[in-house]
């Protein structure tokens, strides 16, 4: 019993990998479809983020395999973001104007640190 359930476990990490390794040609194809001259980033968006919510329903894969893949997976994200910020100026500005507000928070608590009345902090 020991043995046929850990073969159905190695087969199913197996199938797992299967499944990751297409979600991940798939989000590969939305990379290029992104860099094309005028996409629809928000469907392109909304695509890429469906697919990453299915990679995360997907069960374990082979332990020897999983940190190349999270490797690659990371990186087809990464490539995703970077790439959208370089075209879509409307994404960009969202994203700078975050960006400014973090920088501000930051200094704000960067102040408060100084501050040797925690009360007054």
């Amino acid at each position: 019993h020991k043995v046929d359930r850990l073969v159905k476990k190695l087969q199913k990490e197996e199938e797992n990998l299967e499944l990751k390794l297409l979600l991940l040609d798939k989000m590969d194809a939305l990379v290029k479809k992104l860099e094309e001259d005028t996409p629809d980033f928000e469907d392109l968006e909304d695509q890429f983020n469906k697919l990453i919510s299915q990679w995360r329903k997907v069960g374990r894969v082979p332990s020897e395999k999983n940190q190349a893949l999270w490797d690659r997976f990371n990186a087809v994200q990464d490539t995703f973001n970077d790439v959208r910020f370089k075209v879509d100026k409307e994404y960009r500005k969202v994203i700078e104007k975050a960006l400014e507000k973090k920088k501000k928070l930051v200094k704000e608590a960067e102040a408060l640190v100084d501050q040797e009345n925690i009360a007054q902090a």
